[in-house]
């Protein structure tokens, strides 16, 4: 995934050859590109591991993945659970990195999602070898 995301980074770099643009929003957007689909790889991990059918993973997969991204939709108006779940979602984050502002608290969060799904991706893995 990072290196299409990588290769497809050539494009901006031919075209700053003609025409003049600031390049921190680009690099930020790709940071966002590349923190993102590390969340979907992770969770399609985890999926893959709860299963042995390979359909059966993809559709967990998908699911687990927009219900990442969507789950700060159904916040509504529900006080505290609105924040919670307007912070948990993945496109909050992503759209910060797309306006060109790179924030901590999106990448601890980003790379937390990812560390918290392939830890528990070896623990689904370790504890389906013990059986």
């Amino acid at each position: 995934m990072s290196a299409l995301t990588l290769i497809s980074f050539l494009y901006p770099l031919a075209t700053r050859i003609v025409a003049a643009y600031p390049m921190a929003p680009l690099f930020s957007a790709y940071l966002g590109v590349l923190l993102v689909s590390g969340v979907y790889v992770a969770v399609g991990l985890f999926a893959s591991a709860l299963t042995e059918s390979i359909m059966l993973s993809v559709i967990m997969g998908l699911i687990f993945n927009m219900l990442l991204w969507f789950i700060s939709q159904g916040a509504g108006d529900a006080g505290a659970l609105t924040a919670v779940l307007e912070y948990m979602g993945l496109g909050q984050h992503f759209l910060g990195f797309i306006m060109g502002s790179v924030k901590l608290n999106s990448m601890v969060f980003l790379l937390s999602v990812i560390g918290l799904f392939v830890f528990l991706t070896q623990r689904v893995v370790e504890s389906s070898r013990w059986r």
